[in-house]
């Protein structure tokens, strides 16, 4: 009895029946997905997120470069939930 499964059914049924490939396949599947939803669930909310000095990225890698950091002048009002 000749049966008349397409490509397609005949590799799910292969698939299915291995469980350590299936459940690979989940994984990835999962993967992309969170790979698109992850923006959603935790943005960057970080202010000058995309900021690049010019002068210092076309430096070699190994450079030095002192900085100078100024205080903010407003106190932090949030509790530490928020900070978290």
């Amino acid at each position: 009895m000749v049966q008349d499964f397409s490509y397609r059914i005949q590799i799910w049924q292969r698939l299915k029946k291995n469980k350590t490939a299936f459940a690979g396949l989940i994984i990835i599947i999962f993967s992309i997905v969170l790979s698109f939803v992850a923006y959603i669930v935790a943005p960057d909310n970080t202010p000058d997120a995309d900021l690049q000095t010019v002068e210092i990225q076309a430096k070699r890698p190994g450079y030095n470069q002192l900085f100078l950091k100024i205080p903010d002048p407003k106190p932090d009002q949030t509790n530490l939930l928020c900070r978290l």
